[in-house]
């Protein structure tokens, strides 16, 4: 697992960042952490979406996945993510 903060935290900022303005401005992420490996580097996370939100679980997971692959195209990365919902 990769704590290097100079490496993971930029990266997070940046997943945060895009996942603000192209889903949803309430999404947050926390628990990041980036899992190097020979093949490929996992990106691990949860993500808090609003209670009730537009679209299903699947489909913000779906999005989110999309998005880093777009944002880290010439990178093999796969994204492992837990949508959260807030307490009520």
């Amino acid at each position: 697992i990769n704590t290097d903060a100079g490496v993971t935290a930029p990266t997070k900022e940046k997943l945060s960042k895009l996942f603000k303005e192209k889903i949803d401005p309430e999404i947050t992420v926390h628990d990041f952490r980036m899992v190097p490996g020979p093949t490929h580097t996992n990106f691990i996370f949860d993500a808090l979406v609003p209670l009730k939100f537009r679209m299903s679980d699947e489909e913000v997971e779906a999005e989110m996945k999309k998005l880093i692959k777009e944002t880290f195209p010439d990178q093999k990365v796969f994204a492992i993510i837990k949508i959260d919902k807030p307490y009520a």
